[in-house]
């Protein structure tokens, strides 16, 4: 959160089901990596910036049926770890040919019309009130 808006990334992979939503800033945890290396990680990879990463907000699991195409159906089961950030510096920049796009900060008053992933629409209420 920054002056009441949250920091999302729109998912820009060609083909994903989730193509178009919005979702935090994030990514898989490398082998022998640890979350919280990986969260610094991917905030600078999806958006630019760098950060400091504070407190545990939520430990999360995301089980569903990914539908690619008819022919590929994917059984996904991810667990996420979500940390509260400082920025301490970068800019907001795209990934370059990355599976997301147009990192910004989203009002939380317009998060109710900002289409989300899943997990993130089940969780992100919770953890954030409009003004």
């Amino acid at each position: 959160m920054r002056d009441g808006a949250v920091l999302l990334v729109r998912v820009n992979a060609s083909g994903d089901p989730d193509y178009g939503k919005w979702m935090w800033p994030g990514g898989g945890i490398e082998h022998g990596e640890h979350p919280r290396d990986a969260v610094v990680r991917e905030l600078k990879e999806e958006t630019g910036l760098t950060v400091e990463v504070g407190r545990l907000l939520h430990v999360g699991s995301d089980h569903r049926l990914l539908h690619f195409s008819p022919e590929r159906i994917v059984d996904f089961h991810g667990v996420f770890f979500l940390y509260a950030v400082t920025v301490t510096g970068g800019r907001l920049t795209d990934e370059a040919n990355g599976d997301t796009a147009e990192p910004g900060w989203v009002p939380a008053d317009a998060l109710r019309s900002t289409p989300l992933i899943t997990p993130v629409a089940a969780v992100l209420p919770g953890l954030v009130s409009e003004p």
